[in-house]
């Protein structure tokens, strides 16, 4: 069964409504936020679904994975900050309906950020380790209760409360809605531990939400795994057009179980030009709620809006022509092959980000430098089979070489 795409698109919002949001300066109140009784949004968007395209089936099922018993119950879906031209949807078992479009990632600009959330963005992701906190939390103010956020946990299990506790103090909010938890490989993780250490932050009040982030070489495998522990609301992952169709396999089974989706990397490997209908392919697949999208600029904001208030079937459309950047990496996951096991992926990365978002040079430095040394060009025998397997003929072993003599010396 694929994502209901079943979405509220608010298209006459009341003078009365509106005066109510410019009377909130300081996010006290907002007319916008409110639980949407499931029967209505059936009744409501009705017409605008069949539209695009939807069947009374799929409309009926209100969400990633409710049967139909469900969907003709009074189930209440908790919306905030529904704004007319954004589009909403479901977001599985957290009981939200969330904005096509997050905000957020490692990528953050303020102005950008406050105008996105004025056209009916509502959810916003971020992390400790991102060094933009301080800027989200100032960026935000006046705004908290127009958005929900989802925070990223990169370390330990024992951790967790550290990691949630440093965000609260920052961001002066008693809670966050999502937290989630990096998953970058199989086999390794205590998903029981997982569980009970949230179950503890979600007693104190800390947290509502337990959700994943797979940020990993081999992202199909990991989010089978993450899917089967059946632990958590939400899954963030990474969703490049390289593999698209294999992580498509393993999100069909997350719908299945309602999960939230949410993906990230969507326009990796792409030309930048073609951005926009990355994200369109996503949103029309069937897979993803929503999109995360870190922005600094102010067109690529109005381009995206544009997509994530666009019909079902101009997602269809726009995401079947593509453009590859041959130059740049898609994450395929083939450099996996390493024989020494070097991070060739994850050195890419750091490269690209350097080379390409001045804004996160020094979160590039940093994550190279947590990569084990025999992981980087020093572990490198200089054999050739990442070159050999790339489908993009990358220059591998220069790109290894060239970051290991711009960072070595200051790592």
């Amino acid at each position: 069964m694929r994502l209901a795409r079943t979405e509220k698109t608010p298209r006459h919002a009341s003078n009365k409504r509106s005066a109510a949001m410019s009377d909130d300066p300081d996010g006290k109140t907002n007319s916008f936020t409110n639980h949407t009784d499931r029967r209505e949004v059936i009744r409501r968007m009705g017409h605008s679904a069949l539209g695009a395209g939807i069947s009374l089936g799929l409309l009926e099922t209100m969400g990633c994975a409710d049967s139909k018993e469900n969907a003709e119950s009074t189930h209440k879906y908790e919306s905030r900050n529904m704004v007319e031209g954004m589009s909403y949807r479901p977001f599985g078992k957290t009981n939200l309906m969330v904005s096509r479009l997050a905000i957020g990632g490692d990528r953050w600009d303020s102005e950008v950020a406050r105008q996105a959330i004025s056209r009916g963005v509502n959810l916003v992701h971020g992390s400790v380790g991102y060094k933009t906190m301080e800027n989200q939390t100032e960026a935000l103010r006046g705004m908290w209760n127009k958005i929900w956020y989802v925070l990223k946990h990169t370390g330990k299990v024992e951790d967790m409360g550290k990691t949630l506790d440093n965000c609260l103090q920052t961001t002066k909010q008693d809670h966050v809605e999502i937290m989630a938890f990096v998953v970058r490989e199989t086999g390794v993780t205590d998903y029981e531990a997982v569980k009970a250490e949230f179950e503890q932050l979600k007693q104190a009040g800390k947290v509502k939400r337990l959700g994943v982030t797979v940020h990993t070489r081999t992202v199909p495998e990991v989010c089978r795994e993450v899917i089967s522990s059946d632990i958590f609301d939400m899954i963030l992952t990474m969703y490049q057009p390289a593999r698209k169709e294999a992580i498509d396999k393993e999100l069909a089974v997350a719908i299945q179980r309602n999960m939230a989706t949410m993906s990230m990397k969507t326009i990796q490997g792409i030309d930048k030009k073609d951005g926009a209908r990355a994200i369109a392919a996503a949103l029309a697949s069937g897979n993803i709620c929503t999109v995360l999208k870190g922005m600094t600029d102010l067109n690529d904001l109005e381009e995206y809006l544009k997509i994530a208030g666009a019909s079902q079937s101009s997602l269809v459309s726009l995401g079947r022509r593509i453009r590859t950047d041959k130059t740049a990496c898609d994450a395929c996951g083939k450099c996996t092959a390493c024989p020494q096991n070097i991070e060739i992926q994850e050195i890419m990365r750091c490269a690209t980000y350097y080379e390409r978002e001045s804004t996160l040079q020094d979160y590039a430095r940093q994550t190279y430098r947590e990569i084990p040394a025999m992981a980087t060009a020093h572990g490198c025998t200089d054999c050739g089979i990442c070159e050999s397997i790339c489908p993009r003929n990358l220059p591998i072993r220069q790109i290894l070489t060239d970051a290991g003599q711009k960072w070595d010396a200051i790592a």
